[in-house]
């Protein structure tokens, strides 16, 4: 396709080769323990060159603790080949290119969870609340930055990078169940609460250097540092500070949420037995992205883009909800409406994306 003809031979014609063998042993101890364990080999060759053939190992167990009650832990390992698309895409974004990196290193990981799921009995609601915490070291850890990478370009561009070494941790908690309260009301839910930090292990590792002679790191791009200028206050002089005292300890990733939120309620009605009516809400939370590239602070004022006066309005996070219905007409047909976005909120999960507004879906169902 015309979309990769950042390759050699510069004509979109690419070959990929993704190979693999597998063995896989699970084993049930007095019933009540079960293991499990696994090795994987994989085999990779992109336009016939660059080929890698590596194992990654997995190993797993839970058990029952006491009634309803589970406990689980698992390691595995992880390796992910570039691409196409990393390595060869040529093309270009709401005005900002998207270069290729035909020398981009396979990323390695490791991930490790410890969880905890129990049953539980409220009257006629039964469930399951699920705690976890997990933690992801990254090796050549890839993702696409911004840079000045075209010659003669006065506008950044983005190009997939090894930005080295990285981590990801957090916990996570969940909720799912039902209760069918009455012989006509029924409820269902499904929510969960996510905190994840993730972090650089190195930033002041140089993985590239843009055509202007910037050396590219975690640290020189993020716009968490980014410096007050000479007619800052001294408030915010002060929140710069506290800003370069945070990322020094915990220097986080860029594009990244710490919390999400999801809760999903349902209430069922049942009419004539057969009949349903449901009405129901979902509500999400996105926690401010703290950290994006510097480069966009650098041009938007030049460009008069407005993504950093939208950041520093919005930066509390996002708040969305969504309601739906939906009724039995008979036995073969259900009417439903779905209306996304209520509140009209104008939020962006992405710089210079605005996501979609209020909507409103009527849908009809047909059974033959």
């Amino acid at each position: 396709a015309e979309l990769y003809t950042g390759n050699e031979n510069g004509d979109g014609k690419n070959n990929s080769t993704n190979a693999a063998v597998y063995v896989q042993v699970d084993k049930k101890f007095w019933n009540r323990l079960n293991l499990n364990g696994g090795a994987r080999f994989e085999y990779f060759s992109v336009n016939g060159r660059d080929t890698v053939i590596r194992p990654v190992f997995r190993i797993g167990a839970s058990t029952r603790l006491w009634k309803e009650g589970y406990l689980r832990a698992s390691f595995g390992e992880g390796f992910r080949f570039p691409t196409i698309a990393e390595r060869y895409i040529s093309t270009a974004v709401g005005g900002l290119d998207i270069v290729p990196n035909p020398d981009i290193q396979p990323e390695r990981s490791w991930a490790g969870e410890v969880g905890l799921m129990q049953g539980i009995k409220i009257g006629k609601f039964l469930g399951y609340l699920d705690l976890a915490g997990f933690y992801q070291h990254y090796d050549n850890f890839v993702e696409f930055s911004a840079g000045f990478f075209l010659d003669g370009s006065g506008l950044p561009a983005f190009k997939s990078l090894n930005t080295g070494d990285a981590r990801v941790y957090g916990a996570d908690i969940s909720l799912i169940g039902n209760g069918q309260f009455t012989p006509w009301f029924g409820m269902n839910i499904l929510a969960g609460y996510t905190y994840a930090r993730p972090e650089s292990l190195n930033p002041d590792y140089v993985y590239g250097v843009d055509n202007q002679g910037k050396e590219l790191s975690q640290r020189s791009t993020s716009s968490f540092l980014t410096e007050p200028n000479v007619f800052a206050t001294p408030e915010e002089i002060a929140a710069y500070n506290e800003a370069v005292a945070e990322y020094n300890e915990y220097p986080i990733l860029k594009y990244r949420f710490e919390h999400l939120v999801n809760a999903d309620i349902e209430f069922v009605f049942t009419v004539k037995k057969q009949y349903k009516i449901s009405i129901a809400g979902t509500y999400r939370f996105y926690s401010y992205m703290k950290n994006v590239d510097k480069i966009f602070y650098n041009v938007d004022p030049i460009f008069g883009w407005g993504a950093v006066e939208f950041r520093e309005q919005n930066n509390k996070g996002d708040h969305v909800f969504d309601l739906r219905a939906a009724a039995d007409v008979s036995e073969q047909l259900k009417i439903g409406i779905a209306v996304k976005n209520v509140a009209n909120r104008v939020y962006a999960l992405r710089p210079l994306k605005i996501n979609a507004p209020r909507t409103v879906q009527l849908q009809l169902t047909v059974t033959f």
